[in-house]
């Protein structure tokens, strides 16, 4: 059998989302993992995960004030991705991603939300991400500023951030692909 994948979650329950029926069907054990529930992280550094996946929740990076687990879990993200392994942010991990390394999350501009399909376009530096214009699902009414160490892989017509990649093994989506 294949390594473990720590997911992390934030709802109230575990999910049964394509993600983690994807992982169990390729052979990997799945962890599970709710902070926001009172988990404990594992060691960022010194465990046996072969990669991470963090979900997304109601939660909003900038309520690290009002929720510690906010911040224990950027810290802990951040701590992660410089170890050099794989993780996949997807919405709010992809937002807690983005604030580890330094971009800033916040509301659109004009109070916008994107809840539904909307298209996302490829950019250059894509590279075989996406190879075309998707029509994916959303829901948040945050984006994320893409951080100067990284780089966009995609955008969008509302948030124009959707996707990007820090390193080769890094990647935060803003959109919801495991639905």
């Amino acid at each position: 059998m294949k390594p473990t994948v720590l997911l992390i979650d934030h709802p109230v329950s575990k999910r049964d989302d394509r993600a983690s029926a994807q992982l169990v069907e390729m052979g990997y054990r799945i962890e599970w993992c709710s902070p926001g529930r009172g988990d404990t992280l594992p060691p960022p550094v010194d465990n046996d995960y072969a990669a991470v996946v963090v979900y997304g929740g109601a939660e909003s990076v900038n309520d690290a004030a009002s929720a510690p687990y906010i911040r224990d879990e950027i810290d802990w993200i951040g701590r992660w991705v410089d170890s050099g392994r794989p993780y996949l942010g997807i919405c709010l991990g992809s937002q807690l991603l983005a604030s580890a390394l330094g971009g800033r999350v916040g509301r659109h501009q004009d109070g916008l939300h994107e809840i539904g399909y909307v298209k996302i376009d490829p950019t250059p530096a894509a590279n075989g991400f996406l190879d075309q214009s998707l029509h994916v699902y959303h829901w948040h009414n945050e984006g994320f500023e893409v951080p100067a160490s990284a780089e966009l892989l995609a955008s969008g017509p509302v948030f124009p951030n959707q996707a990007f990649r820090y390193g080769d093994k890094a990647y935060g989506i803003q959109f919801h692909p495991e639905v």
